[in-house]
């Protein structure tokens, strides 16, 4: 009797299981395809980035310019005076692939995605950090004045 009722009492429990069981599917933003070939970074033709965060680089690669976002937060890329990239082994290009990385004297930082935008968006882009950089530094020197005059006697 003591089996029969365990017996019956797992059969519920199966039951029930499987009736709970539902597919949840969760679409992801789709990442863009990983560059190749003549549309990857050659290092060498590089010739110039601007830092917009600490996730996000935009490099002026000469025929192109690349929108490049790290991993995790890569600190103090706006306080190197060069960057070197790592990329395929035989060629050197950077095509946003595993393993690509941006390379400072101090830190390695992954690549972990990196599209081709047009030159008028990197300009745009260029331009509007700019503009942000110094909004923000006339807001420090406006609470740094501040602070000044109220500790004056």
């Amino acid at each position: 009797m003591r089996n029969a009722t365990l017996l019956m009492l797992a059969l519920g429990l199966a039951a029930q299981s499987t009736q709970a069981e539902e597919t949840i599917t969760i679409k992801l933003p789709a990442k863009p395809p990983a560059l190749a070939g003549g549309r990857c970074l050659d290092p060498v033709q590089a010739r110039g980035w601007t830092v917009l965060d600490d996730k996000h680089i935009l490099i002026d690669g000469g025929r192109y310019q690349y929108s490049v976002e790290f991993s995790y937060a890569c600190r103090d890329l706006d306080f190197n005076n060069a960057l070197g990239f790592r990329g395929d082994p035989v060629t050197g290009r950077v095509c946003g692939t595993l393993g690509d990385e941006v390379v400072t004297r101090d830190f390695h930082c992954r690549i972990q995605q990196m599209e081709i935008i047009s030159k008028e968006d990197y300009r745009q882009q260029v331009k509007d950090h700019a503009a942000q950089v110094a909004t923000e530094r006339e807001a420090r020197r406006i609470a740094r004045d501040k602070d000044k005059k109220s500790k004056s006697p």
